[in-house]
């Protein structure tokens, strides 16, 4: 599905969201080939948002900031809409969590 990003990049546009990992799209390899052309939005599993521990909803906070932030130009972002959102309290942790670890350079 990334393949067609030379397209977008070609047709003049800034911003790209629709990363979506459900359907096996790597931000760390969108990052590594349109990174410098395109702002990218999104990546985070909403899966995990809604159903995960809160162990692993830092790694997948993580990880979507170590392949990223380098260099600037992605927005956090979950891939695809949460639905009502069952877990709230997920939500509100991955945010703080984010305002936190959102600062540059990444420590």
């Amino acid at each position: 599905m990334w393949e067609l990003l030379p397209d977008i990049v070609d047709m003049g546009l800034d911003a790209y969201q629709g990363i979506d990992v459900e359907v096996g799209m790597d931000l760390g390899k969108v990052k590594e080939y349109y990174g410098d052309k395109l702002c990218l939005i999104g990546n985070r599993d909403p899966r995990v948002v809604e159903f995960s521990e809160e162990e692993e909803l830092m790694r997948e906070v993580n990880r979507c900031l170590v392949q990223g932030a380098p260099g600037g130009g992605c927005v956090f972002s979950t891939s695809a809409n949460l639905s009502v959102c069952r877990n709230a309290k997920n939500f509100v942790l991955m945010l703080s969590y984010i305002k936190k670890r959102r600062r540059y350079p990444l420590r």
